[in-house]
């Protein structure tokens, strides 16, 4: 997908994420990214079916996931200060 191996600041995040809904990508990896709050935008892009997230610093995702309709995997792994759990939308956080 091409895209960096480091930190990403708000507006390259939001530039991913426009590009993903726009190509309709399934996957979206955006593990180690240094991510502390993830956009609501996410939601635009319907066609996810995998979303990595994890290696992050998030605290809380936003509730436009639960747009995901065809996302079936969602990594939250080592995030450590997030703790959610999410029957909403059939996907359960596992953290450590």
């Amino acid at each position: 997908m091409g895209l960096v191996d480091c930190s990403v600041d708000r507006d390259e995040l939001l530039s991913i994420i426009e590009r993903a809904a726009e190509e309709g990508w399934e996957e979206l990896d955006l593990s180690g990214k240094g991510i502390s709050e993830l956009p609501g935008a996410i939601g635009k892009c319907q066609n996810l079916t995998e979303l990595d997230l994890s290696s992050n610093q998030l605290t809380e995702v936003p509730a436009e996931l639960g747009n995901l309709q065809n996302l079936t995997e969602l990594d939250l792994f080592s995030n450590p200060d997030l703790t959610w759990h999410w029957t909403g939308i059939g996907l359960r956080s596992r953290t450590r």
